[in-house]
């Protein structure tokens, strides 16, 4: 299947594509967010219809995952970096 490209769409009246037709991983790099929103601890966003949390490691490099604590199902953005 080809990739989407906007510009090949057809006119405002065409359904958007169903969400089958899109990879279950973007094929790019997408914007989550300055580093700036890092300095206060981890950043939750919905972004593709799914819940990622990006925070800095111990080491100070930045990592995205999922949202979701596996343990608790909370929102790991809501929380705060130990250790």
């Amino acid at each position: 299947m080809p990739p989407f490209h906007p510009a090949a769409t057809a006119p405002t009246n065409t359904p958007a594509p169903a969400a089958g037709a899109f990879p279950a991983f973007p094929v790019s790099w997408y914007f989550f967010g300055s580093l700036a929103e890092l300095e206060q601890g981890p950043v939750s966003k919905e972004i593709f219809g799914q819940r990622l949390v990006a925070f800095r490691n111990e080491r100070g490099v930045v990592r995205v995952m999922d949202a979701r604590c596996s343990h608790f199902g909370t929102d790991l953005g809501k929380g705060c970096m130990v250790g």
